[in-house]
């Protein structure tokens, strides 16, 4: 290197304020005959001050777990990228991108083994989900 709910995408905020959220793409089917090789998550810093991206890619058949997990500090105006291979055993997947800063805008795109673009496994910014977690000590007994 993070929505059915669209109420917020990733760049929708441009204030110098940090905050983290984090954003998914939601299960991805890979067992089709147009699987995608690798996963590329993109991440493009458009505001005035750092951001810092950690990307999570999960492999869903079975139980959820974790394939790659990885970070980068983004200065203004720059961009970076993930790129994780997806072997034949994952099935179904998920990336999901926790950001600490504001406007950034993401992008994650499949690729096949030939090397081209997967358009059933792009996800642009807009179609993220913010996934919100519950702190474990606000649950109630």
């Amino acid at each position: 290197m993070g929505f059915s709910s669209n109420s917020e995408t990733a760049g929708a905020t441009t204030t110098n304020t940090s905050t983290t959220r984090t954003f998914s793409t939601g299960p991805l089917e890979n067992a089709a005959n147009n699987r995608s090789a690798t996963v590329i998550a993109k991440v493009l810093n458009n505001g005035t001050g750092q951001v810092k991206a950690e990307v999570a890619v999960f492999k869903l058949n079975g139980k959820k777990k974790c394939i790659t997990r990885d970070s980068v500090t983004l200065s203004p105006g720059t961009s970076d990228f993930l790129s994780v291979n997806l072997n034949r055993s994952v099935l179904q997947f998920e990336v999901e991108i926790k950001i600490t800063g504001r406007s950034a805008l993401l992008g994650v795109f499949g690729k096949t083994a030939g090397g081209n673009l997967n358009p059933t496994h792009r996800v642009l910014n807009s179609e993220f989900t913010r996934v919100i977690r519950k702190n474990k000590s606000s649950r109630t007994r």
